[in-house]
């Protein structure tokens, strides 16, 4: 495999494992028309003889992922600084209105590819970080033909509550 369908393997893997620790189903797409991975609610049932089913909710949320290294980025204090394709920040504004918004994330890893996957005495470690944007309600799009600098707040590091969070945002 390529770097990047490496870098593109393990921002998956990530997202999957968040999601599923969290409770939630995510799902890959055949097909790639700028959503990488579709996080699903499931909900329990209780069936009128009293027996529970998981169903599906409804309820999902869309993600596009980008993997990069630390040398792609730059990081600030309070902001990291990322260079993404103009085409991918204007899918994101296309679909902000339409409820729950496509969420970018973004996984940062080393520059030393050695590093990005350990496996130590009982813990698999993916190194590095991930973050989540959405563009201001005031975003306009870009006409850039390559790519817009977006700026992540630090405080958008992903962790374990992230998906109940943003489920709760968008389905209350």
């Amino acid at each position: 495999m390529t770097e990047e369908q490496i870098k593109e393997q393990l921002s998956k893997g990530y997202l999957h494992l968040l999601a599923s620790r969290a409770g939630y189903k995510s799902r890959t797409h055949e097909l790639d028309h700028g959503v990488d991975v579709t996080i699903i609610k499931v909900r329990e049932y209780i069936r009128s003889n009293g027996k529970k089913r998981l169903l599906d909710s409804g309820q999902s949320i869309d993600v596009q992922l980008k993997c990069t290294c630390e040398k792609s980025v730059v990081a600030g204090p309070k902001f990291i600084k990322y260079d993404l394709e103009a085409k991918s920040y204007n899918d994101l504004i296309d679909r902000a209105d339409d409820g729950a918004p496509l969420i970018l994330i973004l996984m940062i890893l080393p520059d030393d590819d050695s590093q990005w996957l350990s496996i130590r005495n009982h813990e698999i470690a993916l190194a590095k970080c991930a973050y989540w944007y959405l563009p201001d309600d005031n975003a306009i799009y870009s006409n850039n033909g390559r790519t817009t600098r977006i700026s992540i707040p630090r405080s958008n590091a992903l962790n374990i509550d992230f998906i109940d969070k943003k489920f709760k945002e968008y389905y209350p």
